[in-house]
């Protein structure tokens, strides 16, 4: 019985850490989207083509366009 207690917390703490571990690249993958957010933006006022943005941030013109949709979506 206790050793099959132990093994059930050490499946919950592996668990927990595995949860942890999820939540932080979440916020770190959230982190990075926000830094490109912000510099495409900036580069965008500065009145730089998607083109020169890309090749800028090394990203494809695709994630140019798309990022500043998104930022003015969720700002309204």
């Amino acid at each position: 019985m206790e050793s099959n207690m132990g093994e059930e917390m050490n499946l919950m703490c592996n668990l927990s850490d595995y949860v942890e571990e999820l939540g932080i690249k979440k916020g770190i993958e959230q982190g990075k989207e926000q830094l490109l957010t912000q510099q495409i933006m900036k580069k965008c006022a500065k009145g730089k083509s998607t083109a020169e943005i890309a090749d800028d941030l090394e990203v494809d013109e695709a994630t140019v366009r798309n990022i500043p949709e998104k930022n003015l979506v969720s700002n309204h």
